[in-house]
Protein backbone atom coordinates (compact mmCIF):
# COMPACT_ATOMS: atom_id res chain seq x y z
CA UNK A 1 0.00 0.00 0.00
CA UNK A 2 2.92 2.33 1.16
CA UNK A 3 4.63 1.91 -1.76
CA UNK A 4 1.73 2.35 -4.25
CA UNK A 5 1.18 5.98 -2.54
CA UNK A 6 4.88 6.51 -2.83
CA UNK A 7 5.16 5.10 -6.41
CA UNK A 8 1.74 7.14 -7.56
CA UNK A 9 0.16 4.10 -8.65
CA UNK A 10 -3.23 3.08 -8.83
CA UNK A 11 -4.18 0.35 -6.22
CA UNK A 12 -6.68 -2.42 -6.80
CA UNK A 13 -8.29 -4.42 -3.84
CA UNK A 14 -10.41 -6.10 -2.12
CA UNK A 15 -12.15 -4.24 0.91
CA UNK A 16 -14.08 -5.78 3.72
CA UNK A 17 -16.48 -3.03 5.55
CA UNK A 18 -16.86 -3.26 9.45
CA UNK A 19 -20.00 -5.34 8.65
CA UNK A 20 -18.11 -7.49 6.65
CA UNK A 21 -19.43 -6.61 3.27
CA UNK A 22 -16.36 -7.15 0.52
CA UNK A 23 -16.21 -4.50 -1.74
CA UNK A 24 -13.72 -4.58 -5.05
CA UNK A 25 -11.63 -0.64 -5.31
CA UNK A 26 -9.90 0.96 -7.44
CA UNK A 27 -7.87 4.10 -5.67
CA UNK A 28 -4.98 6.30 -6.52
CA UNK A 29 -3.73 6.02 -2.71
CA UNK A 30 -2.90 9.31 -1.05
CA UNK A 31 -1.07 7.71 1.86
CA UNK A 32 -0.80 5.60 5.19
CA UNK A 33 -1.94 7.70 8.73
CA UNK A 34 -1.55 5.91 11.48
CA UNK A 35 -4.11 6.98 14.35
CA UNK A 36 -2.20 5.74 17.27
CA UNK A 37 -4.43 2.72 17.61
CA UNK A 38 -4.24 1.71 13.88
CA UNK A 39 -3.29 2.18 9.99
CA UNK A 40 -5.81 3.48 7.40
CA UNK A 41 -5.17 4.35 4.01
CA UNK A 42 -6.74 8.14 2.42
CA UNK A 43 -7.34 7.45 -0.73
CA UNK A 44 -9.28 8.77 -4.27
CA UNK A 45 -11.71 6.39 -4.85
CA UNK A 46 -11.95 6.61 -9.12
CA UNK A 47 -15.90 4.88 -8.79
CA UNK A 48 -16.85 7.13 -6.33
CA UNK A 49 -15.38 10.13 -7.25
CA UNK A 50 -14.38 11.67 -3.94
CA UNK A 51 -12.02 10.72 -1.10
CA UNK A 52 -12.37 7.72 1.17
CA UNK A 53 -10.43 6.13 4.12
CA UNK A 54 -10.11 2.74 4.29
CA UNK A 55 -8.92 0.66 7.59
CA UNK A 56 -5.47 -0.69 6.02
CA UNK A 57 -5.99 -4.44 7.75
CA UNK A 58 -9.09 -4.56 6.23
CA UNK A 59 -7.52 -4.28 3.00
CA UNK A 60 -6.58 -7.18 0.51
CA UNK A 61 -4.38 -5.81 -2.40
CA UNK A 62 -4.98 -7.63 -5.75
CA UNK A 63 -2.40 -7.85 -8.62
CA UNK A 64 -0.62 -4.46 -9.09
CA UNK A 65 -2.01 -2.39 -12.39
CA UNK A 66 1.19 -0.61 -13.13
CA UNK A 67 -0.88 2.29 -13.87
CA UNK A 68 0.46 5.65 -12.93
CA UNK A 69 -1.52 8.60 -11.93
CA UNK A 70 -0.83 12.78 -11.30
CA UNK A 71 -1.00 13.13 -7.30
CA UNK A 72 -4.34 15.34 -6.58
CA UNK A 73 -4.24 18.29 -3.61
CA UNK A 74 -5.13 15.89 -0.44
CA UNK A 75 -8.44 17.35 1.27
CA UNK A 76 -8.56 20.68 3.17
CA UNK A 77 -5.98 19.74 6.08
CA UNK A 78 -4.33 16.94 4.82
CA UNK A 79 -4.45 13.29 5.48
CA UNK A 80 -4.24 12.60 9.05
CA UNK A 81 -6.48 15.44 9.57
CA UNK A 82 -9.61 13.87 7.15
CA UNK A 83 -9.24 10.81 8.67
CA UNK A 84 -9.29 11.66 12.03
CA UNK A 85 -12.16 13.67 11.12
CA UNK A 86 -13.95 10.76 9.54
CA UNK A 87 -13.24 8.06 12.57
CA UNK A 88 -13.02 10.60 15.31
CA UNK A 89 -15.01 13.76 16.28
CA UNK A 90 -17.12 13.93 13.31
CA UNK A 91 -18.68 10.96 14.33
CA UNK A 92 -20.06 11.94 17.60
CA UNK A 93 -23.07 14.31 18.41
CA UNK A 94 -21.36 16.86 20.92
CA UNK A 95 -17.65 18.39 19.23
CA UNK A 96 -15.18 20.40 21.22
CA UNK A 97 -12.25 22.18 20.42
CA UNK A 98 -9.93 22.52 23.56
CA UNK A 99 -6.52 24.33 23.65
CA UNK A 100 -4.00 22.59 26.06
CA UNK A 101 -1.05 24.33 27.78
CA UNK A 102 1.28 21.49 27.04
CA UNK A 103 3.37 20.06 24.38
CA UNK A 104 1.72 17.97 21.50
CA UNK A 105 4.48 15.15 22.96
CA UNK A 106 2.83 15.33 26.40
CA UNK A 107 -0.68 15.57 24.95
CA UNK A 108 -0.51 12.32 22.89
CA UNK A 109 1.02 10.65 25.21
CA UNK A 110 -2.23 11.28 27.83
CA UNK A 111 -4.67 10.72 24.72
CA UNK A 112 -6.92 8.01 24.25
CA UNK A 113 -6.33 7.31 20.72
CA UNK A 114 -8.37 8.40 18.30
CA UNK A 115 -9.49 11.16 20.75
CA UNK A 116 -9.59 13.35 17.48
CA UNK A 117 -7.16 15.72 16.06
CA UNK A 118 -4.60 16.96 17.57
CA UNK A 119 -2.74 20.65 16.08
CA UNK A 120 0.56 22.18 17.47
CA UNK A 121 -0.03 25.86 18.46
CA UNK A 122 3.68 26.18 19.57
CA UNK A 123 5.51 24.55 21.63
CA UNK A 124 3.87 24.35 24.70
CA UNK A 125 0.55 24.60 23.63
CA UNK A 126 -2.16 22.71 21.23
CA UNK A 127 -5.44 23.08 19.80
CA UNK A 128 -7.87 19.28 19.59
CA UNK A 129 -10.64 18.63 17.84
CA UNK A 130 -12.65 16.30 20.12
CA UNK A 131 -16.32 14.73 20.46
CA UNK A 132 -18.06 12.53 22.72
CA UNK A 133 -21.62 11.43 23.38
CA UNK A 134 -22.55 14.92 25.46
CA UNK A 135 -21.22 17.11 26.99
CA UNK A 136 -21.01 16.04 30.50
CA UNK A 137 -18.87 12.53 29.44
CA UNK A 138 -16.41 14.87 27.11
CA UNK A 139 -16.09 17.00 30.54
CA UNK A 140 -15.21 14.43 32.68
CA UNK A 141 -12.52 12.79 29.98
CA UNK A 142 -10.85 15.90 30.31
CA UNK A 143 -10.75 16.34 33.75
CA UNK A 144 -9.68 12.68 33.89
CA UNK A 145 -6.40 13.95 31.64
CA UNK A 146 -5.39 16.00 34.49
CA UNK A 147 -3.79 18.84 32.46
CA UNK A 148 -4.28 22.39 31.97
CA UNK A 149 -6.85 23.01 29.20
CA UNK A 150 -9.46 25.57 28.05
CA UNK A 151 -12.65 25.20 26.13
CA UNK A 152 -12.45 26.90 23.01
CA UNK A 153 -16.00 25.47 21.75
CA UNK A 154 -18.83 25.15 22.86
CA UNK A 155 -19.78 27.37 25.76
CA UNK A 156 -22.09 25.01 27.03
CA UNK A 157 -19.15 22.81 27.83
CA UNK A 158 -17.51 25.71 30.02
CA UNK A 159 -21.17 25.87 32.12
CA UNK A 160 -21.06 21.62 32.45
CA UNK A 161 -16.92 22.25 33.57
CA UNK A 162 -18.44 24.87 36.13
CA UNK A 163 -21.17 22.84 36.72
CA UNK A 164 -18.89 19.59 38.01
CA UNK A 165 -16.32 22.22 39.69
CA UNK A 166 -18.91 23.07 41.91
CA UNK A 167 -19.95 19.93 43.10
CA UNK A 168 -16.85 18.72 43.51
CA UNK A 169 -15.80 21.43 45.32
CA UNK A 170 -18.57 21.26 48.20
CA UNK A 171 -18.29 17.28 48.10
CA UNK A 172 -14.44 17.65 49.21
CA UNK A 173 -15.36 20.46 51.80
CA UNK A 174 -18.28 18.27 52.90
CA UNK A 175 -17.24 15.94 56.21
CA UNK A 176 -18.09 12.36 56.63
CA UNK A 177 -22.21 12.26 57.43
Amino acid sequence: IAAAARDHERLRFAYRAADGTATDRLVEPHGLVFTGRRWYLLAWDLDREDWRSFRADRVEPGAPTARRFVPREPPEGGAAAHVLRGIGSASWPVRARIRFDVSQAELLQRLEPPAGLVTPIDAQHCLVETGSNTLHDLAVYLGRLELPFAVVEPPELREVIAGLGRAFTAASAAGPA
